[in-house]
């Protein structure tokens, strides 16, 4: 499905700014179509080296496209962002950047993956015999915040923004409240694939085509965020290897639930610690799985034993 009504990766901005001008107008229940760049709008494409992440652009990171007006939107309102269709680029990356991630005193970086991303395929390869099934969603949604100046769209916040829902996939309707007129959504941050936790710091970056659908709901301004979800994006029966770690302290629970996930992924299959952290960033679970055995928490981290031919 692609719509008439086409938000091209030529509207690109980089922060929320009120004050910008709409690439495109659509009305209630109008379908229209947006290109997203990747993260790194750009920078990280196939044939770069890991080397370059040391030389980024980070002020041209988080390349958002938009903004698009809903006619007769209001302050006060909702507007629902129905997603009809997500159809990942060509390539992909996932990145350990130096110092970053929640084991970036251990895993420094850098390192850089690069996935090829063929059309009509289900899955994509780490390395042969081990396969990452694709769950497309897309990152970041957000309406412009009221207010004057701009401001970062990486924080998550009442009005969206970099949510990182992996369950934002095909099917999945997003509620935000208005608070410009017009409501001034913008659309980023393109996924192929990413796991609970995203530890090492990113996904399966990539530029992203969606065909979406917008409602709007007068005077019903949800406080937060919410979302109707469809069937879960992984269907990837069978065992999973799980790691729960608990502790007073739930950051260093996570830590240690990744670091055990590495080793074992080192000893059973091989896997360089780098290879073993993107992989747990792009297809691991990871879940508070109690929090009431107080002071305690347990977390813990699972990967399907599927990925392994």
């Amino acid at each position: 499905m692609f719509s008439t009504k086409y938000l091209s990766t030529h509207a690109i901005h980089h922060v929320w700014d009120n004050t910008l001008p709409p690439a495109l107008e659509v009305g209630p229940g109008e379908t229209f179509t947006v290109g997203m760049r990747d993260a790194s709008d750009r920078q990280l494409e196939p044939g770069v080296s890991s080397a370059r992440l040391r030389k980024l652009d980070l002020g041209g990171f988080w390349p958002l496209t938009g903004p698009l007006s809903v006619r007769d939107a209001r302050p006060g309102d909702a507007v629902e962002i129905e997603i009809l269709e997500l159809h990942p680029g060509a390539w992909g990356w996932t990145a350990v950047f130096p110092e970053r991630g929640l084991l970036r005193d251990e895993i420094r970086g850098p390192y850089l993956h690069h996935w090829e991303l063929k059309a009509g395929r289900d899955q994509t390869e780490l390395r042969p015999g081990v396969r990452v099934p694709l769950a497309p969603f897309i990152g970041l949604i957000g309406c412009a915040p009221a207010g004057s100046g701009t401001s970062s769209p990486l924080p998550p916040r009442v009005v969206g923004g970099k949510l990182d829902l992996p369950q934002l996939t095909a099917g999945a309707r997003l509620t935000l409240p208005v608070q410009v007129p017009g409501a001034l959504l913008s659309f980023g941050h393109g996924r192929a694939a990413q796991g609970d936790g995203e530890v090492c710091g990113s996904g399966i970056e990539c530029e992203m085509l969606a065909t979406l659908r917008v409602q709007l709901h007068p005077n019903r301004a949800p406080k937060e965020p919410f979302a109707l979800l469809p069937d879960a994006p992984r269907q990837d029966g069978g065992p999973r290897h799980l790691i729960a770690a608990s502790g007073p302290d739930m950051l260093d629970a996570a830590r240690r639930a990744t670091r055990q996930m590495i080793a074992f992924l080192g000893a059973e299959y091989r896997l360089s610690r780098e290879m073993a952290y993107v992989l747990c960033s792009v297809a691991a679970e990871m879940r508070v799985a109690q929090a009431v055995n107080t002071p305690y928490w347990t977390i813990t981290m699972s990967l399907p034993l599927a990925l392994f031919a």
